[in-house]
């Protein structure tokens, strides 16, 4: 008697060799390895050879079949931090499963500036309290300048597209992601309600105990516009857990800025 059942058919899956980053740091190897496999895109850290689990590690960003991924990650040494960096990644699902790298633009960078902002998309914005406008009103007022610390600019097919930010004692506070004047959606920061006596107990210790002496973030966004991925990055931040860098209120050190 014939079966009546059926086989699936096969997974396309279009596997992209490894890729293998590989760093001397103070005598140690730092290994970050991307691998593209049936489930997806992976990713190993290993220090002289070992798997590690790092503190803290990349960010994924996914709309429809296509992820964006930023492969980073740090682990507090022996008196040394180890970074691991193995840049963007696509994923892609629409056929299959692939992967590739992804070469972001160029951006330039510029202190104490602002941008000028023609409007804001509120549906993906979280701000303490409406800017660029007035009254109850979303409708943006002309000539809205909204100063930054920092402002990063890069063009890419046609598009301007900016990054606004500044710092705080616990690093990169709100960041602005701007598309050609228009606010497409931001990283709200809410500061610790704490009074600087209470720091050290309830934020900093609980910090450095998880952390070491220091933390790293990386701070990146996406944004799909009419079918188009617009990728913003701000680059990896390296955060003092010290009490006396908190209270400076100015706690950010930009990496990929200023910083070996």
């Amino acid at each position: 008697m014939a079966s009546t059942s059926t086989a699936a058919p096969p997974t396309s899956i279009a596997f992209t060799p490894p890729g293998t980053y590989s760093q001397e740091v103070n005598g140690h190897l730092v290994e970050t390895v991307v691998i593209c496999g049936a489930d997806g895109l992976e990713v190993e850290y290993r220090l002289d050879g070992d798997r590690v689990d790092p503190e803290t590690a990349g960010l994924r960003f996914t709309e429809g079949a296509q992820s964006f991924h930023r492969v980073v990650g740090a682990e507090d040494g022996d008196g040394a931090d180890y970074l691991f960096d193995g840049g963007w990644w696509v994923e892609d699902r629409t056929d299959g499963v692939s992967c590739e790298p992804y070469e972001g633009p160029i951006w330039e960078d510029f202190t104490d500036d602002g941008i000028p902002i023609s409007d804001i998309m509120w549906d993906n914005a979280d701000l303490r309290e409406p800017v660029c406008t007035e009254g109850n009103s979303r409708e943006v007022v002309p000539d809205c300048f909204q100063d930054f610390d920092y402002v990063r600019r890069a063009t890419v097919e046609g598009h301007l597209l900016e990054i606004g930010f500044d710092c705080a004692s616990v690093g990169v506070a709100e960041a602005w992601w701007v598309v050609d004047g228009v606010m497409v959606a931001n990283r709200y920061y809410h500061p610790p309600e704490f009074v600087y006596e209470d720091y050290e107990e309830w934020l900093v210790a609980p910090m450095r105990d998880l952390y070491g002496d220091t933390v790293y973030d990386y701070v990146a966004y996406v944004q799909w516009l009419d079918g188009e991925a617009f990728v913003f990055d701000i680059g990896r931040v390296k955060i003092n857990l010290n009490l006396e860098a908190f209270i400076e209120g100015d706690n950010c050190v930009l990496l990929d800025w200023f910083a070996p």
